[in-house]
Protein backbone atom coordinates (compact mmCIF):
# COMPACT_ATOMS: atom_id res chain seq x y z
CA UNK A 1 0.00 0.00 0.00
CA UNK A 2 1.40 3.20 -1.15
CA UNK A 3 1.01 5.95 1.23
CA UNK A 4 1.15 9.80 1.21
CA UNK A 5 4.73 9.56 3.29
CA UNK A 6 5.87 7.99 -0.04
CA UNK A 7 5.01 10.68 -2.23
CA UNK A 8 5.14 13.66 0.20
CA UNK A 9 6.41 16.95 -1.89
CA UNK A 10 8.69 18.94 0.21
CA UNK A 11 7.63 22.37 0.13
CA UNK A 12 7.77 25.28 2.37
CA UNK A 13 4.93 26.03 4.30
CA UNK A 14 4.20 29.64 6.26
CA UNK A 15 1.03 29.34 9.18
CA UNK A 16 -1.04 32.00 9.33
CA UNK A 17 -3.12 32.73 12.14
CA UNK A 18 -7.09 32.88 11.68
CA UNK A 19 -7.65 36.14 13.29
CA UNK A 20 -5.01 38.05 10.68
CA UNK A 21 -6.18 41.19 8.25
CA UNK A 22 -6.13 39.45 4.95
CA UNK A 23 -5.18 42.73 3.63
CA UNK A 24 -1.66 42.72 5.65
CA UNK A 25 -1.04 38.80 4.64
CA UNK A 26 -2.00 39.30 0.61
CA UNK A 27 1.47 41.61 1.37
CA UNK A 28 3.56 38.44 0.98
CA UNK A 29 1.25 35.85 -0.24
CA UNK A 30 3.08 33.51 -2.84
CA UNK A 31 0.94 31.23 -4.67
CA UNK A 32 3.48 28.52 -4.81
CA UNK A 33 3.64 27.63 -0.70
CA UNK A 34 0.99 25.95 0.78
CA UNK A 35 -0.63 28.30 3.93
CA UNK A 36 -2.41 26.47 6.68
CA UNK A 37 -4.72 28.43 8.94
CA UNK A 38 -4.66 27.93 12.81
CA UNK A 39 -6.44 29.60 15.38
CA UNK A 40 -3.72 29.19 18.32
CA UNK A 41 -2.86 25.40 18.24
CA UNK A 42 -6.09 24.24 16.60
CA UNK A 43 -5.98 23.97 12.84
CA UNK A 44 -8.48 25.87 10.67
CA UNK A 45 -7.68 24.55 7.00
CA UNK A 46 -5.84 26.57 4.10
CA UNK A 47 -5.99 29.63 2.60
CA UNK A 48 -8.36 29.27 -0.42
CA UNK A 49 -6.58 31.74 -3.18
CA UNK A 50 -9.70 31.32 -5.28
CA UNK A 51 -12.28 32.44 -2.37
CA UNK A 52 -9.41 35.47 -2.54
CA UNK A 53 -9.49 36.18 -5.94
CA UNK A 54 -13.46 35.68 -5.61
CA UNK A 55 -13.91 38.45 -2.89
CA UNK A 56 -11.58 40.90 -4.96
CA UNK A 57 -13.42 40.59 -7.88
CA UNK A 58 -16.92 41.12 -6.38
CA UNK A 59 -15.59 44.08 -3.63
CA UNK A 60 -12.05 45.44 -4.00
CA UNK A 61 -12.67 47.24 -0.57
CA UNK A 62 -14.11 44.35 0.84
CA UNK A 63 -10.65 43.05 1.15
CA UNK A 64 -9.82 45.23 3.65
CA UNK A 65 -12.60 44.17 6.09
CA UNK A 66 -11.83 40.43 5.22
CA UNK A 67 -9.90 38.44 7.77
CA UNK A 68 -7.80 34.86 6.60
CA UNK A 69 -10.47 32.45 8.67
CA UNK A 70 -12.75 34.48 6.23
CA UNK A 71 -10.98 32.82 3.02
CA UNK A 72 -9.95 29.77 4.91
CA UNK A 73 -11.31 26.25 3.25
CA UNK A 74 -11.98 23.81 6.00
CA UNK A 75 -10.03 20.58 5.01
CA UNK A 76 -8.48 17.91 6.95
CA UNK A 77 -4.85 17.57 6.96
CA UNK A 78 -3.60 13.86 6.16
CA UNK A 79 -1.28 12.33 8.10
CA UNK A 80 1.62 10.65 6.26
CA UNK A 81 0.55 6.96 6.89
CA UNK A 82 -2.83 7.67 5.04
CA UNK A 83 -3.04 5.35 1.79
CA UNK A 84 -3.42 7.62 -1.48
CA UNK A 85 -7.01 6.26 -2.03
CA UNK A 86 -8.53 7.77 0.99
CA UNK A 87 -6.09 11.13 0.00
CA UNK A 88 -7.84 11.05 -3.43
CA UNK A 89 -11.47 10.93 -1.35
CA UNK A 90 -10.45 13.99 0.78
CA UNK A 91 -9.54 15.88 -2.76
CA UNK A 92 -12.56 14.93 -4.84
CA UNK A 93 -15.03 16.37 -1.16
CA UNK A 94 -12.41 19.43 -1.47
CA UNK A 95 -12.22 21.93 -4.10
CA UNK A 96 -8.59 22.75 -3.29
CA UNK A 97 -5.12 21.91 -5.30
CA UNK A 98 -2.84 20.82 -2.38
CA UNK A 99 -3.33 19.44 0.93
CA UNK A 100 -1.00 19.83 3.97
CA UNK A 101 0.49 16.15 5.68
CA UNK A 102 1.73 16.25 8.59
CA UNK A 103 3.78 13.68 10.56
CA UNK A 104 3.17 11.22 13.71
CA UNK A 105 4.20 14.13 16.26
CA UNK A 106 1.91 16.70 14.29
CA UNK A 107 4.08 18.85 12.75
CA UNK A 108 2.93 19.80 8.90
CA UNK A 109 6.29 18.06 6.95
CA UNK A 110 4.68 18.77 3.34
CA UNK A 111 1.98 18.92 1.16
CA UNK A 112 0.51 16.39 -1.56
CA UNK A 113 -1.02 17.87 -4.84
CA UNK A 114 -3.26 16.03 -7.27
CA UNK A 115 -0.12 15.30 -9.36
CA UNK A 116 1.60 13.72 -6.76
CA UNK A 117 -1.14 11.49 -6.82
CA UNK A 118 -1.33 10.67 -10.19
CA UNK A 119 2.89 10.52 -10.68
CA UNK A 120 2.49 7.58 -7.80
CA UNK A 121 -0.51 5.66 -9.41
CA UNK A 122 1.27 5.82 -12.86
CA UNK A 123 4.29 4.44 -11.60
CA UNK A 124 2.02 1.93 -9.39
CA UNK A 125 0.85 0.64 -13.04
CA UNK A 126 4.01 0.59 -14.65
CA UNK A 127 5.43 -1.73 -12.42
CA UNK A 128 2.59 -4.44 -12.53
Amino acid sequence: MTTVGDVIEPCEIKTLRGDEPLVEVLKFVDLNYVYPVYDGDSYMGLLDMAVVKSAYISSPDLIRHLLVSDCTVKVPMLSVLTDLHTASKVFMRFPVEQLCVKNDRGDVVGSLSHGAIFRAYDSIVRQS
